[in-house]
């Protein structure tokens, strides 16, 4: 078979005589007929082709250009500048809530329209309208917020801030807890992921996917949140902080999660929920020609509460009062001055700055010539009291105080008034009827070394205007350790009779718990009427006479009888706009008093009949109360401070002397550190009657109230001046109101600037409230620095950081 096949092509080839030619000859023909339209078409379909290609490629990077244009608008702030914007506008309860715009040239030929909208970031909470949002940030007594751990890898810690006006008031219920966790990072529960663990209301999250991330929910069936860790029912303020791990892409961290918590059962605000307001999340929707790119930016920036003033600040200030020399020892202060000055020197505003706002305070120590109803008592004798068993006078070099035991008997804690002058052992606050008549005295506690007091031991006071037959309520001085130094209220108008009466009850309940009080005092009135007498209110500034705005005071019975000191404010911004150079933001100011009648000679020349504070006319104790100064704030913005935030207590605080106040400060927000940033916070401080001579006075920040005597708080507490001198030291800052302030000549007052940092943990990042604690770092209560605070400033650093697109479609 094999052989046939084989002769079978053999015969084959041997008999082709050109059939294969011809049928090539016509295939070439036909070839080259067709080929040449075939070519043409396909160079067509190529450019048709290539031109499609290319068109959505420049329509894709046109409408990119446009989220970037997007994205340098959030960047560089410039939203508000939009018609109509406001950060609290969420699109999700109003689809109205979108701002358009065009790019000013066109890209690859293509016109580019971009929209921006704000995303709510809550789960199962429904957006809130703009002003209910303004509300809720703004009000501060309920704060969230988060950030990774500084301590840990895959760590985030969520803190929450609450501040209550006073600890009756109740304390809200956790419903849930959640956090939003960006694209990229995500949450499993597992044993040690979350900290709360172990706690007997715990269970474990809820986690889904949520807005391209996951959304991690806590539920807590409403769980009090003094039960969280850290937490105290007894506290004004209080922060509870709890960390989880997290999973995602190497050395990064969710910086922009958005975390938010929901309660009940107390009156937080406007609602019943807040969220970490810090971070904000941007909608962008790019459009060119036919293609849609839709990304997700955002931006952490600390959210501003409601009191909380943008930009950075400016103090200066000088002395109206200094010593003469001898025999006026540098704290005996009796050459009173007609004015005196003080500059903004090139450099210190940046030249590029905007003045927002100025403030104007002074302040002095008047000796007041009134008699008051009821001196202050000497506490040398019970001749007008009737004391229970366990009141008795303690005495102390010359000095004498009501001395209160606890334990025993209600009767035996019970100090009563019981005027010996009178038949009916009453006073007579009738010719006082619809005025305003305080009450004050100086107060202290005391307990045997391992004892502490605790919050129900409290100081009680009551009044009676039928020479005792009824009582007021029982009225709360102080619960307790560290009771504030003096104490003042005012006697309600239906006990301004002729028939007074007022009582102590001690209600302390171990007899290793005492309490002091002296200078009890009654005066009428304590206020505005003796500063509008006095005219204190009333100064030359740059030439201008002006009369404050506002005005303060505080009785000081412990110098001399009908004493007091005050501070006035002033809105000066008018006046500092014009006085500073505009270009190099610089200028000199000066401050004296209103030349208006006779009695007090001004140095270097002048009378007045209204000075600013009593001058020492001796040496005696008194006058070592005297002093007087001023300090003008400038706020201001500029580039290079955008972000910054402050915020001012200006509520004038006496303390006297041997006495240690401390109290808290809320309401600002702590912003995350910056790499490279050393200071979390800056803090600037105006107070009257510092001297040298006096050692043992500082300034203290605490995360909570302190829970041990002054002397006893550690030294990485407290705050230096940057003054080096007597007892004062980087490592032992307890000589800090030293009338020296760095720059300024401001003998008898102290305008000083303490810088808080990172490494020294008194602030952290998160922290909404402290505690300043002005005490006496010796065990000694004689040995100590009257104290007179005008004003606090804490200033942070809050810049803003983006971080860019975190997720992109691109649709069309």
């Amino acid at each position: 078979m094999r052989e046939r096949m084989k002769i079978a092509v053999r015969r084959l080839i041997r008999e082709e005589k050109g059939q294969a030619m011809v049928l090539a000859l016509v295939l070439l023909v036909i070839g080259g007929l067709v080929t040449a339209p075939l070519l043409d078409f396909m160079d067509t379909g190529l450019k048709v082709g290539k031109e499609v290609y290319e068109n959505k490629m420049y329509e894709t990077y046109a409408a990119d250009a446009g989220v970037e244009d997007g994205l340098w608008q959030i960047k560089r702030d410039n939203l508000p500048d939009f018609a109509g914007y406001d950060e609290y506008k969420y699109y999700d309860y109003n689809p109205n809530n979108q701002w358009p715009y065009s790019l000013n040239e066109s890209v690859n030929g293509y016109g580019v329209n971009v929209t921006i909208m704000n995303v709510w970031m809550p789960k199962d909470i429904p957006a809130p309208d703009d002003v209910t949002a303004r509300m809720i940030i703004e009000n501060g007594k309920l704060i969230i917020a988060g950030s990774p751990s500084a301590a840990a890898e895959s760590t985030y810690e969520i803190k929450i801030g609450y501040a209550r006006e006073c600890t009756a008031d109740p304390l809200p219920n956790v419903n849930t807890i959640g956090i939003w966790l960006p694209p990229g990072f995500e949450y499993t529960e597992y044993s040690g992921s979350c900290s709360l663990q172990g706690q007997s209301f715990y269970s474990a999250p809820a986690v889904s996917p949520y807005k391209g991330g996951y959304a991690v929910v806590w539920n807590f069936a409403s769980v009090r949140l003094s039960s969280f860790p850290g937490g105290n029912p007894d506290a004004k303020t209080m922060v509870i902080t709890f960390t989880f791990q997290h999973r995602g892409p190497d050395e990064q961290s969710p910086n922009h999660a958005v975390s938010w918590i929901d309660t009940s059962g107390a009156d937080i605000g406007a609602a019943t929920y807040t969220w970490d307001a810090d971070v904000k999340i941007y909608k962008i929707l790019s459009v060119a020609g036919g293609c849609k790119v839709e990304a997700y930016a955002s931006k952490i920036e600390v959210r501003k509460l409601g009191a909380a003033i943008s930009g950075d600040y400016h103090a200066i200030g000088n002395t109206l009062m200094t010593s003469s020399g001898h025999p006026y020892y540098p704290y005996y202060r009796n050459r009173l001055f007609k004015e005196s000055s003080a500059t903004v020197a090139e450099g210190d505003i940046p030249s590029n700055a905007v003045i927002e706002a100025a403030w104007l305070y002074w302040s002095g120590w008047i000796e007041g010539d009134e008699q008051g109803p009821w001196p202050p008592e000497t506490c040398d004798n019970f001749d007008d009291w009737i004391r229970g068993a366990h009141w008795s006078i303690w005495s102390w070099y010359g000095d004498n105080e009501f001395l209160g035991q606890g334990g025993g008997s209600d009767e035996d804690r019970t100090l009563t008034m019981h005027i010996s002058g009178d038949p009916n052992h009453c006073l007579d606050l009738s010719p006082y009827s619809g005025q305003e008549v305080t009450v004050s005295w100086a107060q202290r506690e005391w307990e045997w070394y391992g004892h502490q007091l605790e919050s129900y031991d409290c100081l009680k006071y009551a009044f009676s205007g039928d020479g005792g037959e009824n009582w007021s309520e029982d009225f709360v001085a102080f619960c307790n350790d560290n009771p504030s130094s003096s104490f003042s209220d005012t006697i309600p108008d239906e006990y301004l009779t002729g028939s007074f009466k007022m009582r102590f009850f001690l209600d302390f309940d171990e007899f290793n718990e005492y309490c002091y009080i002296d200078d009890i005092t009654i005066t009428v009135p304590s206020g505005e009427s003796s500063v509008e007498d006095a005219k204190v209110n009333r100064v030359m500034f740059n030439g201008n006479q002006i009369t404050a705005n506002e005005w303060q005071t505080a009785p000081t019975p412990d110098a001399v009888e009908n004493s007091w000191c005050y501070s006035c404010f002033y809105d000066a911004t008018l006046i500092v706009r014009a006085a500073l150079d505009p270009d190099t933001k610089s200028g000199t100011f000066i401050l004296g008093h209103v030349l208006e009648g006779n009695g007090y000679n001004l140095y270097p020349s002048g009378t007045t009949g209204y000075p600013l504070a009593t001058p020492a006319s001796s040496t005696d104790l008194q006058y070592q109360w005297s002093y007087a100064g001023w300090s003008l704030v400038i706020i201001y913005s500029s580039p290079e401070t955008k972000g910054h935030q402050l915020y001012l207590f200006d509520d004038l605080r006496y303390v006297a002397v041997h006495t240690t106040l401390d109290f808290p400060i809320s309401g600002f927000l702590v912003p995350d550190p910056i790499g490279g940033e050393q200071n979390a916070a800056r803090i600037a401080c105006f107070v009257g009657d510092g001297d040298e001579n006096y050692p043992y006075d500082f300034i203290a920040l605490l995360d909570a109230e302190p829970s041990v005597p002054s002397y006893q708080i550690p030294d990485s507490y407290k705050l230096w001046d940057g003054i080096t001198c007597t007892g004062n030291s980087e490592g032992s800052p307890n000589n800090v109101w030293n009338s020296q302030s760095t720059g300024l000549d401001a003998s008898g007052i102290d305008i000083d600037n303490f810088q808080v940092t990172w490494s020294s943990g008194l602030l952290e990042p998160g922290d909404t409230a402290a505690w300043v604690v002005l005490g006496n770092a010796s065990s000694n209560p004689y040995a100590a620095e009257l104290i007179m605070l005008v004003y606090i400033i804490i200033s942070f650093r809050s810049s803003t950081t983006s971080g860019g697109s975190i997720t992109y479609l691109i649709r069309g």
